[in-house]
């Protein structure tokens, strides 16, 4: 498969899905031939509403 995932945790969460499992899982999403990089980022709720006002116009 021609995907290559980055997962950050900067809160440094525990109990999260072990990495094999979240590879897994994009992988099977992943419908196409090529290659790709994904990044999975674990964010906490003022980041989440940060990224989601910046990138999507969403202030929550």
């Amino acid at each position: 498969m021609g995907l290559q995932l980055d997962i950050q945790n900067p809160e440094d969460y525990l109990n999260l899905p072990a990495e094999a499992d979240l590879l897994q899982w994009a992988q099977a999403a992943w419908q196409e031939d090529g290659e790709a990089g994904v990044v999975l980022r674990i964010v906490a709720e003022a980041e989440s509403q940060q990224l989601n006002r910046d990138f999507r116009g969403k202030d929550y």
